[in-house]
């Protein structure tokens, strides 16, 4: 008389399930009372069990997702998944777990698609291109519009004025001049990043305005688009700098805070809600925008994080 059924799962360490299982497709055979031989059926367990499904008895493998450049290539060391056994080659768990989270990066790279939060680099520098060309263009337009109406409540020619104003207004732009320079300029294409295009162009334009009023005389805008990499991942870069005036610098802790304005700023127009509302924008998009100050020159960088592993290959 061998054992029962639940005796020799316990044995086998199986489940009662598998056990019956077995019996039924034939891999270990039952003797006639219904009882099993465990030497016997260890053997035929063996011999007509192709590898043994040891998946539940490991733990759960924690897996790298190797990133993916402009090509949708992996990349350098990543590109060969190291198991943690020793062995070459990729665990079916692990290629289960990358296949899932490509699988949910591409429906919400898709999905950024569909409700248009899909931005990419050559869209971005375009739209900073046209905000430029929008700033120098309500300069230059501004003495027509405004021209007669002042000439006429100042009782003076209306001609002379246009002229006059007009002068200032190309002294103006040309001093406030806004260069776009990409700090990779030998870089390849970069991948999309996920963003509100409508909430891109508000932090943008607040940026640029801020720059514009605030730059000292005579000196450039400067526009960088950079690539970055950390610890959370790829994230891309712009950069409006320029350089202050010979005043005291904003203070740095209270500068994204409500209505928070400088000292130095005070005769100048503004609410103080520019830079608090572009960063809360830029953090609802999941970025950041943050400041720094190297001597005069103030830098403004808008951070946002691109789209994901597959964005390059679906665009």
């Amino acid at each position: 008389m061998g054992l029962s059924i639940r005796a020799y799962a316990r044995h086998r360490g199986v489940t009662d399930t598998a056990v019956h299982k077995a019996i039924r497709s034939g891999r270990i055979n039952a003797l006639a009372d219904g009882t099993i031989d465990p030497d016997q059926a260890d053997a035929q367990w063996e011999r007509n069990t192709s590898s043994p499904k040891t998946g539940t008895q490991r733990s759960t493998v924690k897996v790298k997702v190797p990133e993916v450049d402009g090509d949708g290539e992996r990349s350098g060391a990543g590109a060969a998944t190291n198991t943690g056994s020793g062995g070459g080659g990729t665990s079916l768990l692990q290629a289960r777990t990358v296949n899932e989270v490509v699988k949910a990066q591409t429906n919400k790279v898709r999905l950024a698609r569909l409700k248009g939060e899909l931005i990419d680099r050559p869209q971005a520098i375009a739209h900073v291109f046209k905000l430029a060309r929008s700033e120098r263009d309500a300069w230059l337009n501004w003495p027509a519009r405004v021209s007669a109406q002042m000439a006429a409540k100042l009782e003076i020619d209306a001609h002379t004025m246009h002229v006059a104003l007009e002068q200032r207004c190309d002294a103006l732009a040309e001093r406030s001049r806004i260069l776009i320079e990409p700090a990779d300029a030998d870089a390849v294409a970069m991948p999309a990043v996920l963003a509100d295009p409508r909430q891109l162009a508000i932090i943008f334009n607040n940026l640029l305005d801020n720059a514009l009023k605030y730059a000292a005389p005579g000196s450039p805008i400067r526009v960088a688009l950079v690539r970055t990499l950390n610890p959370e991942g790829a994230a891309q870069e712009v950069r409006v700098s320029n350089q202050a005036p010979d005043v005291s610098l904003p203070d740095a802790s209270r500068l994204f805070q409500k209505y928070y304005r400088g000292d130095a700023v005070q005769r100048i127009s503004g609410s103080g809600l520019g830079l608090h509302l572009s960063r809360l924008l830029a953090r609802r998009m999941g970025g950041d925008l943050q400041y720094q100050a190297d001597g005069r020159q103030v830098t403004f960088t808008l951070i946002l994080p691109e789209s994901g592993l597959v964005a390059a290959a679906l665009l």
